[in-house]
């Protein structure tokens, strides 16, 4: 196919020219929905409207590209994304496993379902991270923008990360936080519904707002020992080891 304007005014010209760039723009930004059954990988480049990941053992490293709307784990496949950008939600299906690491950006939220799992290793949620059913979170590092929901019979650990969340916790959920210095009121904090307070592993300060009334119910502490004590437990667990090789052999 050719085309043939050079005889044509300046005006009709320049706009011909206008909308065909706008034509290959589009074109060329269109992302496709696309439906891994098997592991692959999805780097700098790539571009994708929804992505769907099923089957046993199906296992996708991200380490870039671009998905323009939704990715959706099933079965037990896993997504480890260590770089790149959802523009749209993470929603963790059956026994789906998803890890986020540093450098990784999802743009939305994040919904757990079923016996699904999330480990946030690193990277940024922009918006709310959801869980429900049996499923299992882990926050050890990276950021939410949004509220932290724990429903149903979740079990969420968390242990660093972003310096302020708010915490919603209902149902038989329980939410065991670890860190230094911890303390917990019932009332204040942003809300008025109570607060988690002290220090993350790393000397980090923290602080978790409650969303309801009853969120303190599902809040269990946990003190991470200092580097010295840690280390007179170890002492004394090898001395309890001798003692007993000790006893045994006489």
């Amino acid at each position: 196919m050719s085309f043939r304007i050079e005889n044509t005014p300046f005006v009709y010209r320049a706009g011909f020219v206008v909308f065909f760039v706008m034509l290959v723009s589009v074109t060329a930004s269109f992302a496709a929905d696309i439906t891994f059954t098997s592991s692959t990988t999805v780097a700098a480049g790539d571009n994708y409207g929804n992505v769907f990941i099923r089957n046993d053992g199906t296992v996708i490293e991200m380490s870039g590209g671009t998905v323009t709307k939704d990715i959706a784990l099933y079965d037990a496949s896993k997504l480890n994304m260590s770089g790149g950008t959802i523009e749209y939600d993470i929603n963790i299906h059956n026994s789906g496993i998803a890890t986020v690491f540093s450098g990784a950006a999802i743009l939305d939220d994040v919904y757990v379902y079923d016996s699904g799992t999330l480990l946030l290793r690193g990277g940024a949620i922009s918006d709310n991270l959801q869980a429900y059913g049996s499923t299992v979170v882990e926050i050890g590092d990276g950021s939410i923008g949004g509220n932290l929901g724990i429903h149903d019979s979740c079990e969420t650990a968390i242990h660093g990360g972003s310096t302020d969340y708010v915490l919603w916790a209902d149902g038989n959920s329980e939410v065991f936080i670890y860190g230094r210095n911890l303390a917990i009121a019932t009332s204040g904090g942003a809300y008025g519904y109570g607060v988690v307070t002290g220090l993350w592993a790393n000397w980090a300060p923290f602080q978790i707002d409650f969303d309801t009334s009853s969120t303190y119910t599902h809040v269990d502490l946990i003190e991470v020992p200092e580097p010295a004590t840690m280390g007179m437990l170890v002492l004394g667990g090898l001395a309890m080891l001798r003692r007993r090789k000790h006893g045994t052999s006489k």
